[in-house]
């Protein structure tokens, strides 16, 4: 996925996005679909990748602007947890709804966009 603001590409965990953008995109193209076409990003944090998505990639994603972020982290540092960051403006996500990995998340309809 091409973050065109910032001339970078990333390889999410899952993408969310309309048909049209990606239809009749080889899978093994070298021409990456603009982030702003995304619906959803979600990113599964390792070891390796945490301190990325959790800051770098955040920071992307709210400047591409992705509409809705989904951050599925095992190693918070305060326990496993989920954070669905929404409301991207002026390069950074304006809510983020963060609960322990069991609980349930309270979705407000309309905070994607």
């Amino acid at each position: 996925m091409h973050i065109a603001p910032l001339a970078k590409l990333y390889v999410p965990d899952l993408v969310v996005a309309p048909r049209e953008p990606v239809e009749g995109v080889a899978a093994d193209t070298s021409d990456p679909v603009d982030a702003a076409e995304a619906l959803l990003v979600v990113e599964i944090t390792s070891k390796s990748s945490a301190d990325d998505d959790r800051k770098k990639k955040l920071w992307a994603y709210g400047r591409a602007p992705v509409p809705v972020y989904l951050l599925i982290d095992g190693f918070d540092r305060h326990g496993p947890t989920g954070t669905l960051f929404t409301g991207p403006q002026n390069g950074a996500y304006g809510h983020a709804d963060r609960v322990a990995f069991g609980d349930k998340p309270e979705l407000s309809p309309g905070r994607s966009r």
